[in-house]
């Protein structure tokens, strides 16, 4: 009986070293791409005059709340408890000898190589094969939302990341995990990074058990949260425990969006294929923006993306509808998705800002193509579709990123007008007064040795005047 275990025990161990294996290796890759892909991008965004350049993302004030102990984050009803989670490991990277730029890198790096390590083993866990598991891993890796958000400093891949483990707790179910403890920290996590990704940890959490125990599991991640809310508050007593700014609430319907013809595109397409890249002008700021771009604009490969995945996406579809296994993962991922799609047709000036916490639920659910009669065809689709978004999704990176270093250099690039002295005087403290927070002279000693340090809006306001007279 003993030698028949052991026999049956063998294989089962051996499948699990080869997964941990690809796990290591597609880790591995994800991180080292964000890391070079963030070199030459991340220094010149946070020191830009131009705040919001990178597809309207606060990069300098994400990177300042990350690295800087003193730096001022005061959308903790947005990010709740973003500061919190970033600082200690970034600070323990400053401690051995990093530059906070560096440290910065490396810890968005660690971000990418885990959301790669949680989604290989979540398609696992659904019943996925494991050369399709990595296929659509790559997918998710290549795609617009993938390569432009874990290259610069924002919120969004660890919100990506806290979603991800959510999926992961109810993929494993409750016969693994017979403790709604589990629940609590998902739902703490989910909260922490971006408040409105908290529907994931509800949805999860009521999917798994009955109303009266998700409640309670509820309840108590709002206490955990709040008290965590109130460290914070008094580690860093520049972040407040909780504030909504007026920002918050001009996003709503706003006129930049387009509506549903500009917001679908943008959600279902460009989160996958990156459309020819365009500008916009927000409070007198030239900012890169796709919001009005058309899909396939790019060329061949563009073309060739979109109708690929379109097609991927609707055999996944078709798939998980008729398929509908595991039954309460299903429910809770297009639950998730259609959350996330009524929160930005709602929400939001540019679409592609959150497609970091969207665009690869709909590679889970093109995934889904794989697990029934489709599966040949979802993975020449797939191949095809990796190829063709990655050539396009690179090409137009690496545009994005000569505009950006373009502006950093004082040149202007085709498409975006610079402005003034005095237009850029009054756009920077009309952007730190509203933040609450300051920008400090954007010389490079300063910034990559230093890291980004707020200060008061009047001193930031002098500062720039000064250095615009």
């Amino acid at each position: 009986m003993t030698n028949s275990v052991t026999a049956d025990s063998r294989p089962r161990l051996h499948r699990r070293w080869v997964d941990g294996l690809i796990v290591l290796v597609l880790a591995t890759a994800a991180g080292a791409a964000s890391f070079a892909g963030s070199r030459g991008l991340d220094a010149p965004l946070i020191k830009s005059i131009h705040w919001d350049v990178w597809f309207d993302a606060d990069c300098p004030r994400v990177h300042c709340t990350t690295v800087e102990e003193r730096g001022v984050h005061l959308r903790t009803g947005a990010h709740p408890l973003f500061k919190l989670w970033t600082y200690p490991p970034a600070l323990a990277l400053r401690r051995l000898g990093l530059e906070p730029l560096v440290a910065d890198r490396l810890l968005r790096s660690l971000t990418a190589a885990a959301c790669a390590a949680a989604f290989y083993v979540l398609l696992r866990l659904l019943g996925s094969r494991r050369p399709d598991s990595v296929l659509f891993t790559l997918l998710a890796a290549v795609s617009a939302a993938a390569v432009f958000w874990f290259t610069v400093p924002t919120t969004y891949p660890a919100g990506l990341l806290s979603m991800l483990l959510a999926l992961l707790l109810v993929a494993v179910g409750t016969a693994r995990l017979k403790s709604p403890v589990w629940d609590v920290p998902v739902n703490i996590l989910t909260l922490s990074f971006t408040s409105t990704n908290w529907m994931a940890g509800l949805l999860v959490t009521f999917a798994r058990w009955p109303i009266r125990v998700a409640l309670g599991v509820v309840v108590a991640a709002a206490c955990f949260a709040a008290t965590l809310m109130v460290i914070q508050n008094f580690c860093f007593p520049s972040t407040p425990i909780w504030s909504v700014s007026y920002d918050d609430w001009r996003y709503f319907f706003h006129a930049h969006a387009g509506g549903p013809g500009r917001i679908l595109p943008a959600f279902f397409a460009h989160s996958m294929v990156m459309p020819a890249l365009g500008t916009a002008v927000h409070d007198s700021t030239p900012v890169l923006s796709i919001q009005h771009a058309a899909p396939a604009s790019t060329g061949l490969f563009g073309l060739l993306a979109v109708i690929l995945w379109a097609a991927l996406l609707v055999l996944g579809g078709v798939t998980l509808y008729r398929r509908r296994q595991p039954a309460r993962f299903c429910a809770v991922l297009a639950l998730l998705i259609a959350g996330q799609l009524l929160l930005h047709l709602l929400y939001g000036r540019e679409t592609f800002l959150y497609a970091c916490h969207f665009g690869p639920l709909l590679v889970l659910v093109a995934a889904y193509g794989t697990l029934g009669r489709t599966r040949r065809l979802s993975l020449a689709l797939a191949v095809a579709l990796l190829v063709c978004a990655g050539v396009n999704n690179v090409q137009q990176f690496r545009a994005a990123r000569a505009r950006v270093q373009a502006i950093d250099q004082g040149a202007t690039p085709a498409g975006i007008a610079q402005p003034s002295g005095s237009m850029r005087v009054q756009s920077h403290c009309k952007h730190a007064a509203r933040r609450g927070s300051a920008i400090t002279a954007p010389t490079q000693q300063r910034e990559l040795s230093a890291g980004f340090r707020v200060h008061h809006v009047a001193r930031a306001c002098n500062d720039i005047t000064r250095r615009s007279a």
